[in-house]
Formats: C-alpha cells, sequence, structure tokens
C-alpha cells in the first residue's frame, strides 16, 4: 500500500511539473499589426445583409494612406471613403447613397474587416434613412484583391 501510495505521488508530482515553456522558452511575439499597405490595392468584395436574399458586390479601392478610397457600386459613380486601422482591422465608412437594395432609401455603410488567408473578410453595419427615422441592418461581407 505504502509503494502504490509513493508511486501516484510521484505520478502527480511528474504530471504538474513545469513544462518547457514554464521553464523558460519564450513564447514568439505576437504578429505585427497591419498597415495601410497590407490593404492597399483594388479589392472585389460580395456581400450579404442579413434577411436579403441578394448579394452585392463591389469593388473598392485605395492606397498604402488613410486617403483616396473609394467605393464603386455596379452601374454607380466611385463614391470616396474614409478609411483607418483599428487594431488589426480595416475599418471603412461610407458617404450616404442610394441603397442597392432599398430602392429610393439613404443608406451609410460602416465596415470592420481583417485580412484572412489573403481575403478581406468582415462584418457590415448599413444605417438606413426611413419616414420613421433610421434602421440598421447588419451584414457579412468577403473580398478578394484583384489588383
Amino acid at each position: 500500500m505504502r509503494r502504490a501510495a509513493v508511486v501516484c505521488s510521484a505520478l502527480f508530482l511528474l504530471a504538474c511539473g513545469r513544462s518547457e515553456r514554464q521553464a523558460g522558452v519564450p513564447a514568439p511575439p505576437p504578429p505585427p499589426p497591419p498597415t495601410m499597405a497590407d490593404f492597399a490595392g483594388t479589392w472585389r468584395s460580395m456581400s450579404v445583409m442579413e434577411g436579403a436574399p441578394d448579394t452585392i458586390i463591389s469593388q473598392f479601392s485605395g492606397p498604402a494612406s488613410e486617403y483616396d478610397w473609394q467605393l464603386t457600386l455596379p452601374d454607380r459613380d466611385p463614391m470616396p471613403m474614409q478609411v483607418w486601422i483599428d487594431g488589426d482591422s480595416l475599418v471603412a465608412v461610407s458617404p450616404k447613397y442610394e441603397s442597392v437594395l432599398r430602392k429610393g432609401v439613404m443608406v451609410q455603410l460602416r465596415s470592420t474587416g481583417v485580412l484572412k488567408g489573403g481575403r478581406l473578410v468582415g462584418n457590415l453595419l448599413a444605417t438606413y434613412d426611413s419616414a420613421g427615422g433610421q434602421a440598421l441592418a447588419r451584414g457579412t461581407f468577403t473580398a478578394e484583391r484583384v489588383e
């Protein structure tokens, strides 16, 4: 019985011992945060809003700075966008424009996206101006760099 207690105690101490990482091997540093250069270029985006059956195809593009970014919707002129980086995300805000999904209704789009496997993926928030006030709709997007 005494031998079993010693063996159990030894196994317990081995199981609770320090791992290699705890014994002085430092964890690798996190990757550096993205810069505007990581997002620069032209992107083809597919967006889906909650409750809407249609996929919206658009294109957005910009240089390796926060200036001169544009959003282009099908059969429309390019619109300027405000963009900046927050943490690992590219944040973009459009001006108000006539909605693709709700004819005659003005909308402003906000998006946040992160780079994953060469794509930009993220979330959308659309703010619609309607007779009864503002209405919000959420969505998602995936974008691939085309230039």
